[in-house]
């Protein structure tokens, strides 16, 4: 099958595993709808793999960066008010 983007609502936490079809490649992550989402490009016939997502707000502890996590985007709720980072841990 054709390569496709498909999107994923990420959970109000800060910690979590997603499934996507082996080899997705994460493109970003913004808000929709006051949801915090992550677009990402795959083949859906590929067998699903699991990849951990880490949201961080400003001003609260970010993962260690160098090559242990990959950043996604920020996004912003509420108005603006809330400000959250989205980060992949690397595979």
């Amino acid at each position: 099958m054709a390569t496709t983007i498909w999107k994923t609502v990420l959970a109000p936490t800060e910690v979590q595993t997603i499934e996507v079809p082996a080899g997705a490649e994460m493109l970003c992550a913004r808000e929709q709808l006051e949801a915090i989402c992550v677009w990402f490009k795959c083949d859906p016939e590929q067998a699903k793999e699991k990849r951990t997502i880490r949201i961080c707000g400003t001003g609260h502890d970010a993962p260690t960066f160098g090559n242990a996590w990959r950043f996604l985007g920020t996004t912003f709720l509420e108005g603006g008010q809330l400000v959250f980072h989205v980060f992949e841990r690397a595979q």
